[in-house]
């Protein structure tokens, strides 16, 4: 069947993708063009999709290596670290991380090309860009410390949408606020069935082509720390707001576009659940009355939610035809009793759906209920013998208040499981408390897990031995108080101290009066108090609150105040915040919480929460908010939980004394919101714990994974030495690294320092998973990637899935390159992964089988061009006597071209693996 076998080729080839080559360290300049389209965009829009961005590169001492930066920073765009990825034509992605001027940059290795050219792509970038006017970034290149090209993005915001009212029928046009008389629709007003006049439409038209899109999902590409990058386009909402709300007028909306009035045939849009400001829910209202509108028949509707004489109608778009220009008409009526005095006011605004990981609002919600995954990944405890650490929170993604909590411990470097240390429950919807009981534990590092609906938070606990001092830890450390307008009182927080050392420690906080002891391993909750002068301006009032302990450890307690102005009588926030007489236009933050742990240490995950309110005290949900630190230019963004928390898991990499921590709140219409803290940060006490940076096909060396596929993990600190699996079935523990997936053991191929190679079960539903690497003395966060029912990737004669392909000669171990070209009627052989379950199903810690049944591919059919020709397909399986490989058994069909580096492409279903070349006669 194959001449992939143990001792020849196949073999070669299937191990030269087990580990890397070392890089020279080499920096020459290269010479590279930025290729970037002019991009039109929705002035309405926030953090619109960028189209993919080339760099072409040449020159420079061929197969030398060299540092490539590639940096894209602002010149009069905001750049939104989703984050964009830099996807080399060989290697694994690279995340972008952000730059001082708000801008992203990517740094990899890259073989200089001489005569050759390397080509790069920059993809799922999003940006804003200002009002109406022309915005554009600058992209520099650069090989070691010389530049090797620039480029400018271009992007042309166009107003998206024309907004109008017009009759039922779409004749007529005129403002929102439109008049209403008479005892309309008493019936539905009391809840009774029956026909509600349409009062009007709102009619949105699209200001160029393609400005209204329905929601698709791309797949996207998968970046470390979690998730995809630019995992769907910008969808849009219609978005009505309606005011001046009379007490018993009942607001009804038609489900979708009123038919014959102007919405296009192609153009489909539903009325969607939301908030006010457009964002969430998403889920289709359905239809509870039925309007009328002169001859049309009943159209149906649904009402609307009034709130304080306020009501919100988001209509989102499901289908739309990206070549033509398109409008939508949405009916609104207006039922009540008795007529108000005032006519409803209304306002029309497009609502583009923003699908950015860390995009300023609208966001969009899936309407099923989600399942609840944690914010963090990673949590860190320290403690001294004989003492308990403090608990530490964790945000969750969703307010399930019935939520599957589940703790567990690993073995330690001994072999032997430690007692079950770990405790977790929900404090409240979205937010769980998790304790670490330490004080039976002796000195050492324990790892385990708390897992929310299955998804796993690793857990990292350092033990420090008898006498030793870690240090306090304050929580929170960070506060935002609202005081209303002409106040004069006293205001107190609480706050807890922990002593995590094994001998007594005061604190003194000299600016609020607040002093004291706590014992060793013990906690104590203690309330600062300051007064507020009623006749301060109204503004936000900075302070910071030092604190001083006996062993030399200095803390501070970070508030900001926000004053409140006076009230006038029946004024309304014209702006986001619901208080009388206060416009809000600036944002404030503040962190609340920065670990658990008295001192940070690299490689140690701790979890980084912010609270953000506007200027009015009111929480904020859409902001982006980023984390800044001195000791390295790594820029955080932190998750929003709802009630203005922000939250993330950073893993500090630099050791550095008093590292400054400064968060960062961005809202487009506002001033920013910053505050800072400091931190020390130490090289580890113990090993350095597991990085994971990437998770690839092992074959194309890019994002995608399948049940069955070989994967390639890259991060640092996983083993010692390089480490190859010897024999069937393949072993858990590889140079002492395990690979947890979905908290199960994989079976391993390859471990090495920075990488471990991995076959994933073939029991894998497509969706969310996670993978963690654990060593025996420390463990890795918890990383999301998603599984696919296909991913294909075809393995080449480079190991990074480009160029020459492993494709060999029927029953030989020949290559089909410029050695011995294929021809017409050739039978060959193509090595690749990711093509999914089989039948039978394979045990992937053992070899596939060689005789029948063979392990051959279920689901989409299977095609394979050769020069763009068809080529006829003798078998789709696993290559028999391996684990995580498959094979394709096709035959050269007539009239493929001849030629050095002939395409071969691979599809399945509608997905398509990365091309590769073989020679052909």
């Amino acid at each position: 069947m194959s001449a992939w076998d143990q001792s020849g080729l196949g073999r070669r080839l299937y191990a030269a993708v087990l580990c890397c080559a070392p890089l020279a360290a080499q920096t020459a300049p290269l010479d590279c063009s930025v290729a970037a389209p002019v991009t039109i965009v929705r002035s309405e829009g926030q953090a619109e999709l960028l189209p993919t961005i080339g760099i072409s590169c040449t020159g420079g001492p061929p197969n030398s290596m060299t540092r490539l930066t590639v940096e894209m920073n602002p010149a009069t765009l905001r750049i939104f670290p989703d984050p964009g990825v830099l996807i080399p034509n060989s290697g694994p992605v690279v995340p972008g991380a952000r730059t001082a001027a708000g801008g992203l940059i990517w740094e990899t290795p890259v073989s200089q090309p001489g005569a050759g050219r390397i080509d790069l792509r920059i993809a799922n970038v999003r940006v804003s860009a200002p009002g109406t006017t022309a915005g554009t970034a600058d992209v520099t290149v650069r090989a070691g410390n010389q530049t090797a090209g620039s480029g400018k993005v271009q992007v042309e915001p166009r107003r998206a949408a024309r907004i109008d009212q017009r009759r039922c029928d779409d004749s007529g046009d005129g403002g929102f606020s439109t008049p209403v008389s008479g005892a309309l629709n008493p019936g539905v007003a009391q809840g009774r069935p029956g026909p509600a006049e349409i009062t009007y439409n709102v009619r949105f038209r699209e200001g160029f082509s393609n400005a209204f899109r329905n929601r698709t999902a791309e797949g996207g590409i998968a970046v470390p720390g979690g998730g995809t990058a630019g995992a769907a386009t910008n969808g849009t909402r219609f978005l009505v707001r309606i005011r001046n709300l009379a007490d018993g007028v009942t607001v009804l909306a038609t489900t979708g576009g009123v038919p014959g009035a102007g919405t296009s045939r192609s153009l489909q849009a539903r009325l969607v659940t939301a908030d006010s400001n457009g964002d969430g829910g998403g889920g289709a209202v359905s239809p509870d009355s039925f309007g009328a509108c002169g001859a049309m028949g009943q159209i149906p509707m649904a009402r609307i939610p009034v709130a304080g004489g306020a009501a919100v109608i988001v209509w989102e778009v499901t289908a739309s035809d990206p070549a033509a220009i398109e409008q939508f008409s949405g009916g609104i009526a207006y039922a009540f009793t008795a007529p108000p005095k005032e006519p409803p006011a209304a306002a029309g605004t497009l609502a583009p759906v923003s699908t950015g990981r860390s995009a300023a609002a609208p966001r969009f919600t899936e309407s099923a209920a989600p399942r609840t995954v944690s914010l963090q990944r990673g949590l860190t405890f320290t403690a001294s013998a004989g003492s308990a650490a403090p608990p530490q929170q964790v945000a969750l993604s969703t307010r399930n208040p019935a939520v599957r909590i589940e703790t567990g411990v690993f073995p330690l470097a001994s072999g032997a499981t430690p007692p079950n240390f770990l405790n977790a429950r929900l404090l409240q919807p979205g937010m769980a408390e998790v304790r670490v009981d330490s004080s039976t534990l002796p000195a050492g590092t324990y790892t385990g897990f708390v897992a929310f609906d299955g998804d796993p938070v690793t857990v990292l606990v350092n033990v420090a031995g008898a006498g030793a001092d870690p240090g306090p830890i304050v929580q929170p450390e960070g506060f935002l108080i609202t005081v209303p307008f002409g106040a004069q009182r006293t205001e107190s927080r609480a706050f807890t101290i922990s002593n995590t050392g094994s001998a007594p420690l005061t604190y003194n906080v000299p600016d609020v009066q607040v002093t004291g002891s706590v014992g060793p391993g013990q906690s104590v909750t203690r309330t600062f108090s300051f007064a507020i002068v009623g006749t301060l301006p109204p503004g936000v009032y900075p302070f910071t609150f030092p604190i001083s302990f006996s062993s030399g450890v200095r803390r501070n307690l970070v508030v900001r105040v926000i004053l409140l102005p006076r009230a006038p009588a029946g004024a309304a926030s014209p702006r986001l915040a619901a208080v009388p007489g206060c416009e809000s236009n600036r944002l404030v933050a503040v962190l609340e919480r920065v670990g658990g742990v008295p001192v940070l240490a690299t490689s140690y995950p701790v979890n980084v929460e912010a609270l953000v309110s506007d200027n009015c005290g009111q929480p904020v949900d859409n902001a982006a908010v980023e984390v800044s630190f001195s000791s390295e230019p790594t820029i955080l963004p932190l998750q929003s939980n709802g009630d203005g928390r922000y939250s993330a898991t950073w893993t500090p990499i630099q050791p550095r004394a008093g590292a400054t921590l400064q968060v960062r709140a961005r809202l487009d219409g506002y001033a920013d919101g910053e505050a800072t803290t400091t931190r020390d940060i130490a090289a580890p006490a113990s090993p350095a714990a597991p990085v994971i940076g990437a998770i690839q096909n092992a074959a194309s060396q890019r994002p995608g994974a399948a049940p069955g596929a070989a994967m390639s993990i890259y991060g640092l600190n996983f083993a010692a030495g390089l480490n190859p699996a010897q024999a069937f079935p393949l072993p858990a523990r590889l140079g002492g690294a395990v690979a947890l997936v979905d908290l199960a053991e994989a079976p391993l191929l390859f471990t090495a320092p920075n990488q471990v190679n991995l076959v994933l079960p073939q029991t894998l539903e497509p969706g969310r998973h996670t993978v963690i690497v654990r060593t025996p003395s420390s463990i890795s966060l918890s990383v999301p990637f998603d599984v696919d029912a296909v991913a294909p990737g075809v393995f080449t004669t480079n190991s990074q899935g480009t160029g020459q392909a492993a494709v060999v000669f029927a029953g030989t171990r020949t290559v089909a390159d410029i050695g011995r070209r294929a021809r017409n009627g050739d039978f060959l052989e193509i090595y690749l992964t990711g093509l999914g379950r089989t039948a039978p199903l394979a045990d992937v810690a053992m070899a596939a089988p060689g005789v029948e049944p063979l392990a051959r591919t279920l689901g989409d059919p299977v095609a394979v061009t050769v020069g763009g020709v068809p080529a006829p397909i003798q078998y789709t399986g696993l290559t028999p006597g391996l684990s995580g490989l498959y094979q394709i058994n096709v035959q050269v069909p007539p009239g493929v071209p001849g030629g050095d580096s002939t395409p071969v492409l691979v599809r399945v279903g509608g997905i398509e693996a990365p091309a590769v070349t073989i020679a052909t006669q």
